[in-house]
């Protein structure tokens, strides 16, 4: 990207946000990266899941989103294989922060009911 433009963000929200530090911390020239409630401590609700390997699947929770018009697109359920991913993704992450040279932007909400802050 840097070949076609001149400055080079990534943005990421949730999981998002994890995945932006993991990639700043691999050595990229970017010029920053925004993380909006970035999943980097814990998941209270996923963590009894952490090395379980069944059930396969749970089902999904109702959305997060305070506003009632708004309507969240999400899958029935959720593979705990995936779960358990995200949290070695956030570990490894976490050790891997002072790797990131660039900017960082953070923002965090005061209530998030699934990314604590």
């Amino acid at each position: 990207m840097k070949q076609e433009c001149r400055h080079v963000f990534i943005l990421g929200q949730s999981m998002g946000g994890t995945l932006t530090f993991h990639t700043a911390s691999q050595g990229l020239n970017l010029d920053g990266v925004i993380a909006i409630n970035p999943a980097m401590t814990s998941i209270p609700s996923m963590e009894p899941y952490r090395s379980r390997h069944t059930p396969r699947y749970l089902k999904e929770e109702h959305p997060d989103i305070k506003d009632p018009n708004v309507h969240e697109i999400t899958y029935d359920k959720v593979p705990v294989r995936s779960m358990r991913e995200l949290l070695s993704l956030m570990d490894e992450t976490k050790e891997r922060l002072s790797y990131v040279t660039c900017p960082a932007l953070v923002l965090t909400s005061t209530v998030d009911n699934v990314v604590p802050p």
